[in-house]
């Protein structure tokens, strides 16, 4: 959380002035962010699913939409499909085991919107600055994603209850 007057804070104060900042969460007066010109743009949308086969009936025949690639990750516990939408892409994920996080997901909430992806320049400076202002993270540091670069979670409780991964490329 940041202090009123904090060193933090009147930077980010004055980031935020000139328009350079971009806000994860508020907490009552105080705010938290991270620098807009570190976030290049939207990465993907998570979407979890029970079934990819049956997911990409929807948006390839309904939608129009087209497969760009399936993957699987045994360190992920996932199957993934990746569908281009203009700059950005959908990202269907269907879960391995039943030790896979989208598999917990899934049980929980039912299938639906899992995470967005912000597409990030310096994560590990950004992971820095959120731990600096105390954001709770599932990943401290970055990890290699699905397809290579450098991914890391932040956690809902700090970011509005939506599930953010910020990737780097």
């Amino acid at each position: 959380m940041l202090l009123p007057g904090s060193a933090i804070e009147v930077e980010c104060l004055k980031e935020f002035s000139r328009g350079k900042f971009y806000p994860l969460y508020f907490t009552g007066t105080k705010f938290a962010g991270v620098m807009l010109e570190m976030i290049v743009g939207l990465e993907h949308i998570g979407i979890a699913v029970n079934s990819i086969d049956q997911a990409l009936t929807l948006y390839e025949q309904l939608l129009g939409l087209k497969l760009e690639k399936t993957m699987k990750s045994s360190q992920h516990k996932i199957k993934a499909a990746f569908l281009k939408v203009g700059e950005t892409e959908i990202e269907l994920l269907e879960p391995l085991d039943k030790e896979s996080p989208i598999w917990k997901f899934l049980k929980k909430r039912g299938q639906g919107i899992h995470h967005v992806a912000f597409r990030v320049e310096n994560i590990e400076k950004i992971l820095e600055q959120l731990k600096r202002q105390d954001v709770i993270m599932i990943d401290e540091k970055p990890r290699a994603g699905i397809r290579g670069g450098k991914i890391a979670f932040l956690h809902p409780k700090s970011t509005g209850n939506v599930l953010i991964e910020l990737c780097e490329h």
